[in-house]
């Protein structure tokens, strides 16, 4: 496939994946289409939620999740999609993609039966989580991604320098964060951060091939991180290109606090300089300068 890092690709992944050398990936974190567009669209049939300025709404921007005509179908499509990242994925590396709460059990057996190692369900806790159309029930405030290592768990490839962290990461839903369209699964920057910092070292590849909104590209290329990316959806790719191409004052905020609660919170005796080596040189920038 050529050079194919700092890509973006306007396909669908099982096209792109089988393109990808075999072991060439560091990392995976990626939001797949959970497959409840349909329902969605049914419960928000009257009380719609607007996504972008534009006025669409999820009834007509949820269509790259209604793709499959069955349940069956749609985990038959995610585990050809396993089988591809087990592939390009490094020996010791880790995937990590968020599922629906319903699906949490087979698609930890669909990685396990592609002989990843589960590790944890991770959490994202959103602390601004919307009101059920009707009102009945309480909100939905945790989203869950779950967190597989491809062969043996291995301390080199586990930042544990950077300083304790727990499986709950408290953030809000985003707003656009730089974007001219807000993605309507987007996820929180700060999670991608926080993972990839972790789970990487600079110049190492991280592969979204879900890329949405590109949220997990934005945060691969801040921390010096090579990425690549594909996603389905033409203006949403163009969307991605603009938030990497066009520097924006809340991504750099939240970046910079990011940066700064990672040096307040390491670990006793370890020295700035490694946690900064582990975050790249955009990271001592923030640093020496207060500012990106």
């Amino acid at each position: 496939m050529g050079n194919y890092f700092n890509m973006i690709y306007n396909d669908d992944c099982l096209t792109v994946l089988p393109k990808i050398d075999t072991s060439s990936i560091d990392l995976v974190l990626t939001d797949p289409p959970y497959f409840i567009g349909k329902e969605m669209k049914k419960n928000r049939a009257v009380n719609k939620l607007k996504f972008n300025d534009s006025g669409e709404t999820i009834n007509t921007q949820m269509s790259w999740d209604i793709s499959w005509e069955s349940k069956e179908e749609y985990l038959n499509f995610i585990k050809n999609v396993f089988i591809e990242l087990v592939r390009v994925l490094k020996d010791d590396r880790h995937i990590i993609l968020f599922v629906d709460k319903k699906d949490l059990s087979y698609i930890i057996k669909i990685g396990e039966d592609c002989r990843l190692k589960f590790r944890k369900v991770l959490f994202w806790r959103k602390t601004n989580p919307v009101p059920l159309a009707d009102g009945i029930g309480p909100m939905t405030s945790m989203e869950l991604a779950v967190w597989f290592t491809k062969g043996s768990v291995k301390k080199e490839h586990y930042n544990k320098n950077l300083g304790l962290i727990t499986d709950v990461l408290n953030a809000p839903i985003p707003s656009a964060e730089g974007s001219k369209i807000r993605h309507p699964s987007q996820k929180p920057i700060l999670f991608g951060l926080q993972w990839i910092s972790y789970l990487t070292k600079p110049n190492d590849v991280v592969l979204d091939c879900f890329a949405g909104g590109g949220t997990f590209l934005l945060a691969s290329k801040l921390l010096n991180r090579n990425y690549i990316g594909i996603e389905s959806n033409k203006q949403y790719c163009e969307n991605i290109q603009y938030r990497l191409n066009t520097p924006n004052s809340l991504v750099a905020s939240k970046f910079n606090s990011f940066i700064h609660d990672t040096l307040k919170n390491k670990l006793d005796g370890i020295d700035k300089t490694e946690i900064l080596t582990i975050l790249g040189s955009n990271a001592e920038r923030v640093v020496a300068n207060d500012l990106f």
